[in-house]
């Protein structure tokens, strides 16, 4: 769902900040994605965002073979919803991290953090900075699907558990319910909630976490959807949705 009044028409697209000019030139692989892939012509409008809240109504101009000069209409700035939201997600098996990435990006979330635990099955292995690209091509592409104005922040991978959080820690033997332990938190900048791997958390770890831990519900859900369906309900509880 896109907010009333921006602009909803042709692809979007992430640009670098351009101040007050009236015309900019997409181009690197962004102009080649729009010209060589896509096939945009003169004429079809455009949206674009430059990742500081700004989104900019658009028309395609002219068509370069790796480039797209497009004309600038209406701007629009979005604020920074508040709290900001961050998910710790414990490392999952195999690829399913890309989609974690992928949807946590189309529901809102701020900020990821993928950590190791002490159940985490799937190790870096010296392939992080490889690991961390591939998430960024894959946060930016769900951005623009789901037309956000900013891209999440992906951090590099970290150890379990995080210091100095606020949120929640999801546990499926804890007693308090999400919607319970969201409404107790203090007032945050940051608001985080934390998903274990296959295994989940251990005792030990939900406690040094220093987090709220809490319940979804008595269905246990896997760890690559425990994050989105987390996320999307403390967005909710924290009137970031609206």
């Amino acid at each position: 769902m896109t907010r009333p009044g921006l602009p909803t028409r042709g692809h979007h697209v992430f640009v670098a900040p351009f101040g007050d000019a009236d015309r900019v030139v997409v181009d690197g692989d962004e102009g080649h994605h729009l010209a060589g892939v896509l096939r945009v012509r003169a004429g079809q409008p455009l949206s674009l965002a430059d990742n500081t809240g700004a989104v900019f109504a658009a028309e395609v101009e002219a068509v370069d073979r790796r480039s797209v000069t497009v004309r600038i209409g209406q701007r629009y700035h979005l604020a920074r919803p508040a709290p900001s939201l961050c998910v710790v997600q414990s490392l999952p098996k195999g690829k399913k991290m890309e989609e974690v990435v992928q949807r946590l990006t189309e529901v809102g979330v701020d900020r990821i953090r993928p950590v190791v635990s002490d159940r985490t099955v799937k190790r870096p292995d010296g392939k992080a900075d490889r690991l961390q690209e591939r998430w960024e091509a894959i946060a930016r592409s769900a951005a623009q699907q789901s037309r956000r104005p900013r891209l999440p922040v992906i951090d590099p991978i970290g150890v379990w558990p995080v210091e100095g959080a606020v949120g929640v820690v999801l546990w499926e033997e804890a007693t308090t319910s999400l919607s319970e332990a969201v409404r107790a938190l203090p007032d945050a900048e940051e608001i985080v909630v934390a998903v274990g791997p296959e295994g989940g958390f251990g005792p030990s770890e939900v406690q040094a976490s220093g987090l709220t831990p809490c319940a979804l519900g008595s269905t246990i859900l896997r760890t690559e959807t425990a994050g989105v369906v987390g996320a999307s309900l403390v967005a909710h509880l924290l009137d970031r949705m609206g």
